[in-house]
């Protein structure tokens, strides 16, 4: 949870030389990954959130493994252009780079990431407008270790009050909000496991 990507400044992400590589590898998936489109996606400090739109039909799906899974995951053969493939090969070919510029030492990416399925255009507007306000809420994100601790009902009154969201709308970053926060919860408990058994 290193925030070697970037920073925010008044709601607009800069991004660092490690970010700019993360970025610009993101961009390239459909280079190698032909059946794949990428849309609205957003740097953070310290993660980020993107859109991996995937064209072939019938859609392949692999989704991450929850946590607890991760056994047999870890050893299960990846689908060519399923999600986890397409998203393990982005975190590789970033993590080589990043490396051979000597930018920062250490692991770079958790183990599993979050994924939400967009199931029609209206999921799709609500999905996109969570990812472009991620950098104004940066001082209540759960990945902010400087930033305001807040529930997700605050946060709903925030999105209701400073940004004259409706209450579909509110309703909808909440539960987006709501499934982030729990699957970084379990991330969480996961490493405090690991680093407890070394």
């Amino acid at each position: 949870m290193r925030c070697i990507l970037g920073t925010i400044a008044g709601g607009v992400m800069n991004l660092s030389e490690t970010g700019r590589v993360v970025d610009r590898c993101w961009r390239e998936i459909p280079e190698h990954f032909k059946n794949t489109r990428v849309d609205v996606f957003q740097m953070m400090p310290n993660h980020l959130h993107g859109i991996v739109e995937i064209l072939e039909s019938p859609v392949r799906v692999q989704h991450a493994a929850p946590l607890q899974d991760r056994v047999e995951y870890r050893h299960s053969q990846p689908l060519p252009g399923a999600l986890n493939t397409i998203v393990r090969s982005f975190k590789s070919a970033a993590t080589k780079q990043i490396h051979e510029m000597n930018l920062t030492h250490g692991p770079l990416w958790h183990r599993n990431f979050h994924d939400h399925i967009i199931r029609d255009e209206v999921d799709r507007f609500f999905v996109e407008r969570y990812i472009d306000l991620n950098p104004i809420l940066w001082d209540l994100d759960a990945n902010n270790k400087n930033g305001r601790k807040v529930s997700v009902e605050t946060l709903g009154s925030m999105l209701r009050e400073d940004h004259r969201l409706q209450e579909e709308a509110v309703g909808r970053l909440k539960k987006y909000e709501i499934e982030y926060r729990h699957w970084f919860a379990n991330v969480e408990q996961e490493q405090t496991k690991l680093v407890s058994k070394t």
